[in-house]
């Protein structure tokens, strides 16, 4: 069975969310740099872990809510025309209909907002997945990198953690993957460098 994350592992979204974050850090922030290894460190988080990181690091001014519906307002319309990564659509389908395999999706992000972003793909992910998980679901008690969403989809999918392959693009994910016991753990090396 192969479990594969959403943002930037399935779909090109993880740029418009650093977008969204540095326009919002700009107008209300302490002036400090949101470079790269900042981004790495809340990249596949929970949102309420990244949002919360953010607000405190950049001492911003506005609540929570604020912060993420300021958040919101630009991703409203970008989010729904986020397109797939490059060679995944052939990939998934490949791995469903070729080798019969069961693929689901576990991701940090809320059930509204994963729906958003899959408005334009909706028969892609009904042919070829058979369950999604997302960061809301009560079974999850720890975000990631804490390996409870990956457990959640291998359990639903009727697997084994060791039996399953997870593809994940952030540090923060990869160690999920890395701490549930799967037998392989795919992530993007050219995200950052991780110590095993």
């Amino acid at each position: 069975s192969i479990i594969f994350d959403l943002d930037g592992t399935l779909l090109d979204t993880q740029r418009l969310y650093d977008e969204a974050n540095q326009l919002v850090i700009n107008q209300y922030g302490n002036g400090k740099q949101y470079d790269t290894e900042l981004q790495v460190k809340i990249h596949g988080a929970s949102p309420s872990f990244g949002n919360k990181y953010l607000i405190e690091y950049f001492g911003i001014k506005v609540t929570m809510d604020e912060f993420m519906s300021k958040k919101d307002a630009y991703l409203k319309d970008r989010i729904p025309q986020c397109k797939p990564m490059e060679g995944v659509k052939e990939l998934t389908h490949l791995l469903k209909h070729k080798y019969g395999l069961k693929l689901a999706i576990a991701t940090s992000a809320f059930r509204n907002s994963t729906d958003i972003k899959l408005t334009n793909h909706k028969d892609w992910i009904k042919e070829d997945f058979d369950i999604i998980i997302t960061g809301e679901d009560k079974r999850i008690k720890k975000g990631k990198p804490s390996p409870d969403i990956f457990l959640v989809a291998a359990n639903d999918l009727g697997v084994k953690p060791e039996e399953c392959i997870i593809f994940e693009d952030a540090i923060n994910g990869v160690q999920a993957g890395l701490n549930t016991g799967a037998s392989i753990v795919v992530g993007k090396p050219d995200n950052y460098a991780i110590n095993i």
